[in-house]
């Protein structure tokens, strides 16, 4: 398998991909947190770096996990920030489910309604 870089229009194949991975892995870092990152991202999740190339529904980037916060962002800041540590999590909860009907095409309200009347 290959992936086609959109910007570059260069195929790059999944075994290249995974010689970089093992290159990062093996030198040596300063930073102990530096260190622990890598070995976890390039040793433990590896194979799943790469996933996008062989399912061609999952994106090759998070711009779409980018793009989902980029409101939950600016309400944050134009509110000021939250006021308390509860404050914040209920934010982000309630910003949450929001989201998840967006995402699903589903009417916030009714939404909402049903699953408080399945939460009781």
């Amino acid at each position: 398998m290959s992936y086609t870089n959109k910007t570059k229009e260069k195929k790059i194949s999944k075994e290249k991909l995974l010689k970089w991975i093992d290159i990062i892995a093996s030198r040596k870092y300063q930073s102990t947190e530096v260190k622990k990152f890598v070995k976890s991202v390039c040793k433990n999740h590896k194979e799943n770096l790469f996933r996008f190339i062989e399912n061609m529904e999952i994106d090759s980037t998070n711009n779409r996990a980018e793009r989902g916060l980029r409101h939950p962002v600016i309400i944050r800041k134009i509110s000021s920030r939250s006021r308390s540590e509860k404050g914040a999590e209920i934010t982000g909860k309630l910003l949450s489910v929001l989201q998840t009907a967006k995402l699903q095409n589903k009417d916030y309200i009714n939404f909402m309604n049903n699953l408080l009347q399945t939460t009781k």
